[in-house]
């Protein structure tokens, strides 16, 4: 590859990871929008209260079959982790997950919060 080209390609990779887009990157915009509520609400508040399911529901305006497959899903990877109280069922980031400070940089370099 030419020293030219190579340039090139820098530029177009350097332009393509700054416009991710993380739905194309995660495959369901139930996903982002679940995992960008948890990220920036632990980010920002740094509470271990968590959110029931229906309160993620309203928040980021998704059926609760929906949400619910991801939360199962995002669970069972490690990534989230979950507690009953009062009858409901509360999920949070789970600080332990081992790619959970990756996470929370792409989601704060993805939303320009850093």
């Amino acid at each position: 590859m030419h020293f030219a080209s190579f340039l090139i390609y820098l530029r177009l990779s350097h332009f393509f990871f700054h416009t991710l887009d993380l739905v194309k990157l995660f495959g369901s915009r139930s996903r982002v929008k679940l995992l960008e509520k948890l990220v920036i609400e632990d980010v920002v508040s740094r509470s271990n209260t968590g959110f029931f399911i229906r309160e993620l529901c309203r928040d980021v305006d998704e059926q609760i079959n929906a949400v619910r497959r991801e939360l199962m899903n995002l669970e069972a990877l490690g990534i989230l982790k979950s507690y009953e109280q009062n009858k409901k069922k509360y999920y949070q980031m789970n600080h332990n997950c081992p790619i959970y400070n990756e996470l929370r940089e792409m989601y704060l370099k993805a939303y320009d919060v850093m």
